[in-house]
């Protein structure tokens, strides 16, 4: 059984970008101060420490992240191209 329906996030992603454009910044709006009261947990914050704190202020830094390793990931990959 599957934990995500590749269409729905789709049509669930387009009809996002198409609401009005009070409601879309509202949106956003709740987002951001949802999002501004998630903190990374201590272990975290000191793991990125050991990484970053000798990083100078002008480096150059390039991200990237771990694709999710999962059947329904490769299938909502798969259908986005």
């Amino acid at each position: 059984p599957s934990r995500i329906n590749c269409l729905f996030m789709n049509m669930l992603r387009g009809y996002l970008w198409s609401l009005p454009e009070d409601n879309l910044n509202l949106l956003r709006s709740n987002y951001a101060a949802a999002m501004s009261e998630l903190r990374p947990r201590l272990h975290i914050q000191k793991k990125l420490g050991d990484i970053c704190g000798h990083w100078t202020e002008d480096a150059y830094i390039v991200g990237v992240h771990k694709r999710l390793a999962c059947l329904e990931m490769v299938a909502c990959q798969l259908s986005q191209r």
